[in-house]
């Protein structure tokens, strides 16, 4: 689902948009499918361990929203530079540029994570090793820029690693007190980033004036439901093609439940790192020409976040104790 999943979605939204939405081309489609394509699971994750859904469900969930986010970021950079390069791309120059995002920013990150990770064994002072931890992520995001390669995928692998590394290299005080801090500034980047959508939206419709309202919020009724029918189609898919992988092997596999993918597949709201994307998309192409449907973008984007998190956000809990899902907590 963090790969697969996402490149579905992008390629069905590349595909589709130019049918379904006036203006759009393959390019812009490819774009706008990069932006809505991963998932926020923060939502998702706190209301299935309030309602005590299966703990594979959550892990599920969980493990999604780890990597997907790399992956859209990845496919979106592929995507700008498709629209607003100076040049068409082949496909084995994309092809190779692929290969280079994604082993050099694994590369960096894991390079850079050592480094702190080894820093952080010889230290023993709480205040040092969180300010250390808090650079982390903008190292090796910075060095992974700084050497042309994907520094979303920097970032990841980094974090991954100290986060598999905590026990040894952090003291027992900055685990603790490095837990209330991370929860602190995720909190606060959240709400900056609405905070910034907010500033932004007034000019974004600005952009869009001579679109009718009316057409406007079609365009985001199809684009939703087209996201919620791809995520559905591939969860329902998947499960069965691995049970029966599973079961073709040899290997013992439970036979998937319903209702239990259906949740799965109904968890698909899109946050903050969708709406962060879409503010990062440049004004200009290198031609200097303004960047196709860029407010358009922004919109859809806003419209997808605002929607799927009321919406399925909401009916979730509801959807949990109809279909029974739930376990008794223990």
């Amino acid at each position: 689902m963090a790969f697969g999943l996402v490149g579905f979605s992008v390629a069905a939204v590349a595909f589709v948009t130019p049918l379904l939405l006036p203006g759009f081309n393959r390019g812009a489609g490819f774009v706008l499918g990069a932006l809505v394509a991963s998932t926020d699971a923060i939502a998702a994750t706190a209301i299935a361990r309030r309602m005590h859904l299966p703990q594979r469900i959550t892990d599920i969930l969980e493990g999604e929203s780890l990597l997907n986010n790399a992956t859209s970021l990845l496919a979106l950079e592929l995507g700008v530079a498709l629209v607003a390069g100076a040049s068409m791309p082949t496909i084995g120059g994309s092809v190779l540029r692929l290969i280079y995002l994604v082993a050099g920013g694994v590369i960096v990150g894991l390079a850079t994570g050592w480094m702190i990770h080894w820093c952080l064994g010889r230290l023993n002072d709480a205040p040092l090793e969180i300010t250390l931890s808090l650079l982390a992520p903008y190292a090796a995001y910075l060095g992974a820029e700084s050497a042309h390669t994907s520094g979303v995928l920097a970032t990841v692998a980094c974090g991954l690693l100290l986060g598999e590394k905590q026990s040894e290299s952090l003291s027992a005080r900055a685990q603790v007190e490095a837990s209330a801090v991370w929860s602190t500034v995720d909190f606060v980047l959240n709400g900056a980033v609405f905070a910034l959508i907010g500033l932004q939206l007034p000019s974004v419709l600005d952009g869009i004036h001579d679109v009718r309202p009316a057409e406007l919020a079609l365009d985001a009724v199809v684009l939703i439901g087209l996201l919620i029918v791809l995520r559905m189609l591939w969860v329902y898919a998947v499960s069965w093609i691995a049970f029966t992988m599973r079961k073709g092997l040899k290997r013992p596999a439970a036979r998937p439940r319903a209702n239990e993918v259906f949740i799965i597949g109904w968890t698909g709201m899109r946050g903050v790192i969708a709406l962060a994307a879409a503010m990062s998309l440049p004004e200009l192409t290198s031609a200097g020409a303004a960047f196709p449907q860029r407010d358009l973008l922004i919109f859809l984007t806003f419209a997808v976040i605002l929607v799927t998190l009321v919406a399925q956000g909401l009916s979730l809990p509801i959807l949990i104790g109809k279909l029974r899902v739930t376990r008794q907590p223990a």
